[in-house]
């Protein structure tokens, strides 16, 4: 799970701009040096996941895919029929205990199997001590604890392989679902993190401080189709990627991540911090890739990028 800290960026984006001046044209059109300086990786994975339609994109899968950047050795089909296994469990709970199927009783069943049966839970001490393990949905199904990524991610696969209208919505270093009745177009706010409870979307407004700009320009707390939510799984690939210095590798995630969804503010925010760790030990080209990294976190910040610290919620978690 991605979390920015407001304070610290902001002072070490100051610093930056003292020694490399205001930010140009538009990063887009900006001639990046020192990109060979940082070997990539081969992206046809990314490439194959971008080229399926929407209706074939299997999220479980794709999340167990590029966990594999991580852990080579992991075995993805196994993972995939746990989750399998989940959702049988989630039918056969649904049929024995309700009579009808409608929206409510599909989301009763699926917390009832998840979190009564299965014992899963957001395990809110073990964030920092292992929060790139938490974040991979087999690390999730292996000890039933997770953050708010991988039990979103874990949530929406299970939904996905039983054909339930169930759709991602990106938050400030948070992540929702929203189950959305095909027939009266209702929508069903579910927060994995807390069991599956649903909260109006004020809930987050207030709580996450999310700002008019991001809603209007659809960055956060918009509903995602499942190619958009690829972008969320590309960007928490290369935060992980980032704290094990591939930033090359990282790059080429964000670059896909921003095509896919370009009005997601962590992308760029992310994009930011990564061009800025390359200028720190770049021999030759520090200055660009500090501008470059600037000018990425000048767009997220135009796109409603809200920094973790700056919410209600952290202040609440912060000790007095």
């Amino acid at each position: 799970m991605i979390m920015i800290a407001g304070n610290k960026i902001r002072n070490h984006w100051l610093r930056l701009s003292a020694v490399i001046g205001a930010a140009g044209l538009c990063v887009f059109f900006l001639l990046v040096a020192g990109r060979a300086e940082f070997q990539k990786d081969d992206t046809g994975y990314m490439e194959l996941l971008m080229a399926l339609p929407e209706e074939e994109i299997d999220i479980g899968l794709a999340a167990l895919r590029l966990a594999k950047e991580i852990y080579p050795d992991l075995d993805v089909p196994a993972y995939s029929k746990k989750i399998d296994d989940l959702a049988w469990k989630v039918n056969l709970c649904q049929f024995l205990s309700a009579e009808t199927e409608t929206p409510v009783e599909k989301i009763t069943a699926m917390n009832t199997v998840l979190y009564e049966q299965e014992g899963y839970f957001y395990d809110v001490e073990a964030l920092c001590e292992n929060e790139s393990d938490q974040s991979h949905l087999a690390y999730l199904l292996d000890t039933k604890s997770g953050n708010c990524y991988s039990l979103t991610n874990l949530y929406l696969t299970v939904a996905q392989r039983l054909g339930y209208p169930v759709y991602p919505v990106a938050l400030p270093s948070h992540y929702i679902l929203r189950y959305v009745d095909p027939a009266s177009k209702n929508i069903i706010n579910i927060d994995p993190s807390s069991g599956g409870s649903s909260y109006p979307d004020g809930h987050y407004i207030g709580y996450l401080a999310v700002n008019e700009t991001a809603i209007k320009k659809g960055g956060y707390l918009r509903t995602l189709t499942y190619r958009e939510y690829l972008s969320v799984l590309f960007t928490e690939t290369a935060s992980i990627l980032d704290g094990e210095r591939k930033w090359g590798r990282a790059i080429d995630y964000l670059e896909k991540a921003i095509e896919l969804n370009p009005v997601y503010p962590s992308a760029y925010a992310m994009m930011g911090m990564v061009y800025c760790r390359m200028g720190l030990i770049s021999e030759n080209n520090g200055p660009k890739l500090f501008d470059t990294g600037y000018q990425y976190s000048e767009l997220a910040g135009e796109l409603g990028l809200v920094y973790f610290d700056d919410t209600p919620l952290a202040k609440e978690m912060t000790p007095e």
